[in-house]
């Protein structure tokens, strides 16, 4: 009996450590007192600290009070102890604060909301403006629940036209389960030990699995880990293996890391003077270009807006390039008016959403969806079919309707925010995707049919 105690504290000690690297590779709860995105947007969120008295004691008397004690005063009177009284060197504080900050993030258990490395933090802003690095993928996080046990999948959105991922045939949906032969851990270790010490084996057989568990985990990708192997760096070759729904084994794809520039509008007259404007991506360039595009409404009697494959955009300063909310809303001001849908940033904080422009494109519109059309871009699909200015032909759309604060800090690392969730005209989540009015199979034929329906008038 002692011997089974031993094994069942001895397991969970040594993979309860283990486990930290799940929490840290994740990536909508709020606290009560959300961060101000006009402080983070600036840069200048930062914690103050206040003096450290040296006394780290508390007494049972005290215990009543520990609820008031400022987060802060807490941080640096532990941050005071290590530094201190840690029996090996702790190198730089930054160190220090930035695996204070990923597991503050990891707690809130939510893979839309993420501490970014500096690397991490880069590879990613270039990717919102357009210039994607590693494999040249939109990736994100998703949860989901099979046979009692939470995953958390790393799945593709898009793959940029003429990236390694499009080249390597990446789809809309693929998870990524392996990197360079390396497991991409996508469930707490708990599960595991949970398993393990319920098991009717003997304590030697279970001491074996144990070990082999242990290895497991340490030899596996934490999501962030795998992520910045796959959004960074150019001229690397990575061997990937990819679950893909519907397919009968897992896929084994090789690529070669690169950089790949997506130009995030295309604008071109089809048939009967019908405007045909693919928006690959939402940023202040697409704004600049889709303005410049329909600049003479006029020349136009018919609309096909291409969202297919765009993977939407996050929320950011409007002067950072990357603000893909604001550039959204400027392409409905183009086509409709009004209250477009609503945003909801906490459960009893829900507001209207409201566009208003001139120089209104009031042609009849198509807009062609994909699996990979994405967070605001179905919020712009929605948007305009409520208001009877489109209709929606191709194939139900990814299903994404968090609005996401991207900011970057003073130390050149940056955050991930799950600041609101979109909700459309009926407050509804987009969590399920849009369904199209019209289905149609990918590429040409869809094209074909919405031109036919756009040249109808219907």
């Amino acid at each position: 009996m002692a011997r089974s105690v031993k094994f069942v504290v001895a397991v969970s000690v040594l993979l309860g450590v283990l486990s930290l690297g799940f929490l840290e590779g994740r990536t909508l709860r709020r606290t009560s007192m959300p961060l101000n995105p006009a402080r983070l947007r600036s840069g200048s969120y930062t914690v103050s600290t206040a003096a450290n008295t040296g006394d780290s004691n508390v007494s049972a008397g005290d215990a009543a009070d520990i609820q008031d004690v400022a987060p802060a005063d807490i941080f640096e009177t532990v941050l005071d102890h290590v530094r201190r009284d840690y029996v090996d060197p702790t190198g730089p504080d930054s160190k220090l604060s930035e695996g204070a900050l990923s597991r503050m993030f990891a707690s809130l258990d939510d893979p839309k909301t993420e501490y970014l490395s500096p690397p991490l933090r880069s590879a990613l802003q270039q990717g919102l403006a357009g210039d994607f690095h590693g494999i040249g993928a939109a990736l994100t996080v998703v949860k989901q629940k099979r046979d009692g046990v939470d995953y958390r999948l790393l799945e593709v959105v898009d793959a940029m036209p003429g990236s390694p991922a499009d080249r390597a045939g990446l789809k809309p949906g693929d998870s990524i389960s392996s990197v360079d032969n390396h497991w991409v851990i996508d469930y707490s270790v708990m599960v595991d030990i949970d398993r393990l010490t319920k098991s009717k084996a003997s304590d030697a057989d279970k001491e074996a699995e144990a070990r082999k568990i242990a290895e497991r985990f340490k030899s596996g990708y934490t999501l962030v880990k795998a992520m910045t192997a796959l959004e960074t760096g150019q001229g690397s070759p990575l061997q990937l293996v990819v679950d893909r729904p519907g397919a009968a084994a897992p896929i084994k794809v090789t690529l070669t890391t690169a950089e790949t520039r997506v130009d995030p509008v295309e604008y071109k007259l089809i048939g009967k003077k019908v405007g045909y404007l693919r928006v690959h991506q939402f940023n202040a360039r697409a704004t600049e270009q889709f303005q410049q595009a329909l600049a003479s409404p006029g020349a136009i009697k018919g609309l096909v807006l291409d969202l297919r494959d765009n993977p939407g955009g996050q929320s950011a300063d409007p002067h950072s390039g990357v603000n893909g909310y604001d550039s959204a809303l400027a392409l409905l001001a183009r086509l409709t008016h009004g209250q477009v849908g609503m945003i909801a940033r906490h459960p009893k904080d829900i507001q209207p959403i409201v566009v208003s422009g001139s120089r209104q494109i009031r042609v009849p519109v198509v807009v062609l969806v994909d699996q990979g059309t994405a967070n605001v871009a179905e919020f712009v699909a929605s948007a305009l079919r409520a208001h009877g200015r489109a209709k929606i032909v191709g194939a139900k759309t990814f299903g994404d309707p968090v609005l996401q604060l991207f900011a970057v800090m003073k130390n050149g690392a940056g955050v991930e925010l799950a600041t609101a969730h979109l909700l459309d005209s009926q407050g509804a989540e987009l969590s399920e995707g849009v369904r199209p009015d019209v289905t149609a199979p990918a590429g040409d034929a869809a094209l074909n049919r919405a031109l036919q329906i756009v040249q109808s008038g219907a």
